[in-house]
């Protein structure tokens, strides 16, 4: 049988997209109390998305962001406390007080595009959402990415080395075009081999239901 694969696409600094990514998990945890071939049925993808493509390459000051988006502190912060909300009540640690910059994410994307040719992306996603969500680093800095890549198996060196070179730009930016292209508007954003499956961080049990029909399409593992 053919590896069915999830595509999520997302952004590394959309709260929504940490969440949902904890959800999937659990979505995944459910189905496979019923199916417990589904872990090796199923691979899971990350493909690029930038909610803020045209913040500087430097970021940007977190509170000036939020009054540019959102028209007042005020307002971003009600917003923010309830994504808060939600991430604690998964048990999601968060500690949105920390952040101070609101970064160019495409250098980060690079890293996981990097660590998804050495089979550890999903990984790396855990580590850049952590990093930035709970522990409020600038993760549009190449050196703070790099710093990250032990943590999932990559050396620091030659992962600084790519990040600091053109080498698969063109590629990269191809899966970011095909995104947009695609009409995707919003982030998380889930595929299923290549087509539209659910959007947004849906609860785990909704996710199940949803993979499960997708697998008594497309697998002989359900009857």
């Amino acid at each position: 049988m053919d590896k069915q694969i999830i595509s999520v696409v997302s952004d590394v600094v959309c709260p929504w997209c940490y969440i949902g990514k904890h959800r999937l998990a659990k979505g995944l945890e459910i189905l496979s109390r019923e199916i417990p071939e589904v872990r090796s049925a199923i691979a899971i993808e990350w493909l690029p998305f930038q909610l803020n493509p045209a913040i500087p390459v430097e970021g940007m000051d977190r509170s000036e962001y939020c009054r540019m988006k959102f028209g007042s502190l005020e307002y971003a912060n009600k917003l923010y406390e309830n994504v808060a909300a939600n991430a604690r009540a998964d048990g999601l640690p968060i500690e949105l007080d920390k952040i101070s910059v609101t970064p160019n994410t495409r250098m980060a994307h690079r890293l996981i595009y990097f660590a998804s040719i050495h089979g550890v992306g999903d990984a790396a996603v855990d580590e850049l959402f952590e990093a930035y969500f709970v522990s409020g680093m600038d993760i549009g800095k190449p050196e703070t990415l790099a710093a990250l890549a032990p943590r999932f198996g990559l050396d620091t060196g030659s992962t600084l080395k790519f990040l600091m070179s053109n080498d698969r730009a063109d590629e990269l930016q191809t899966l970011i075009d095909r995104a947009y292209e695609s009409g995707i508007q919003g982030v998380p954003a889930f595929l299923w081999n290549g087509k539209w499956l659910l959007t947004g961080a849906q609860s785990p049990e909704t996710i199940a239901q949803v993979i499960r029909q997708q697998l008594e399409k497309h697998s002989e593992i359900v009857s």
